[in-house]
């Protein structure tokens, strides 16, 4: 069974960052995905529940 803890979504957010950074990618976009990953880790709550019920978007750092 997949492991959906926060921890393991942000890291999975962290290594879209890293290969949006080596494929060359504005900064932006790199920054955007490390920042949601930091969000992602600190949150109080479950991603995986907010993202099941629709609302992930309302963490902040997630858009």
């Amino acid at each position: 069974m997949p492991d959906f803890s926060n921890a393991a979504i942000a890291a999975y957010f962290d290594e879209l960052g890293d290969l949006y950074e080596l494929d060359g990618a504005v900064i932006h976009r790199v920054l955007a995905y490390r920042n949601g990953a930091k969000a992602m880790r600190d949150a109080p709550v479950s991603i995986a529940r907010l993202t099941a019920e629709g609302r992930v978007t309302t963490l902040p750092g997630i858009g």
